[in-house]
Parts: C-alpha cells; sequence; structure tokens
C-alpha cells in the first residue's frame, strides 16, 4: 500500500474515523521492517496500543461489560422512576388543589368586596394618604425592599429543599 493511504488511514485512525478492516491494514503494515524513519514513532505508538489490546483483553469482557452496563442502567431507570413518578402525582395533586382553592378565595373576595365595599355611595374619592410626594416615596421604598427580603428569604429556602432533594434522587 502505498505511503500517502497508509498516512491518510493513520490520520483517519487518530480520529476515531477507521473501520476494523482499515485497522487491519495499519496493523499489518507497521508490522512490518519497510516503515520510513519519519513514521517509526507512529509505529511505535500503534504496535503499542494494538499488543496491549490483543494481549491483556479477556475473553467475553465486552460482553459482560455491555451486560453490567444495562443492570445498571436498568436499575438507575427503576429508581428514578419510582422517585420522580410519586413526586410528579403529588405535585399534580398539589396544583389542581391549590388553583381550587386561589379560585373559591377570588370569588369570595369578590362577593365581599361587593357587598361591604360599595355601601351604594359611589361618590367617594380615593385620597392619598401622604402630603408629600417624597415621603411617599420613601415609604414605598421601604415597603418594596421588605416585600423583597421576604421573598429573597423564601427563595433560599426553596432551594435548600431542592439541593436536599437533589442529594436524594442521587442516592
Amino acid at each position: 500500500m502505498d505511503i500517502k493511504d497508509i498516512k491518510s488511514l493513520l490520520h483517519s485512525f487518530y480520529e476515531g474515523e477507521t473501520s476494523k478492516e482499515e485497522e487491519k491494514i495499519l496493523s499489518d503494515f507497521f508490522e512490518t521492517e519497510s516503515v520510513p524513519k519519519d513514521m517509526e514513532d507512529e509505529r511505535r505508538i500503534f504496535l503499542k496500543l494494538y499488543s496491549a489490546h490483543r494481549n491483556n483483553v479477556p475473553a467475553h469482557l465486552e460482553e459482560r461489560l455491555n451486560t453490567l452496563i444495562d443492570n445498571l442502567a436498568e436499575e438507575e431507570s427503576h429508581k428514578t422512576s419510582h422517585i420522580t413518578l410519586p413526586t410528579r402525582h403529588l405535585s399534580k395533586s398539589v396544583r389542581w388543589a391549590m388553583s381550587i382553592a386561589a379560585s373559591v378565595l377570588i370569588i369570595l373576595s369578590a362577593g365581599i368586596f361587593a357587598h361591604f365595599g360599595n355601601n351604594g355611595n359611589n361618590n367617594k374619592m380615593l385620597v392619598d394618604t401622604y402630603s408629600n410626594p417624597e415621603e411617599a416615596y420613601l415609604e414605598t421604598q421601604k415597603t418594596l425592599l421588605l416585600v423583597s427580603g421576604k421573598l429573597n428569604k423564601g427563595i433560599k429556602q426553596i432551594e435548600k429543599v431542592n439541593d436536599i432533594i437533589d442529594k436524594d434522587v442521587q442516592l
């Protein structure tokens, strides 16, 4: 075989794109004594790779590894399905209950406001509680900071719970 073809096959080999037959061609080429000096390093590397592959691989290793990988994958999917299905079911039922509760709350609030909020006096105008706009702005800022702090505290608690759940799922 031509040196150009061998170099092309060698490049494909290093890229992981060769077939077993092409690797056999390379192996046969490097086992001969007529290897050019500029390819002597590749010859040593290739022969080391293939001599280790031929001598140290136990019989049926690939089959046993594939079986082991399949078993582990099946166990993992079995564990995952037992963990995620109940939480998904629980999550859906909780969402369903919360949506019903929210709907009832909205209806009750609207009914209470309609009954007590109007009192037949439609001429009331909304009046500002602060006469100074700067004072109102500062009070609004304080309120928003308080709400932001409470939300951040709640988010941190949720993150802690998510971390605990993730650790339990990984076990």
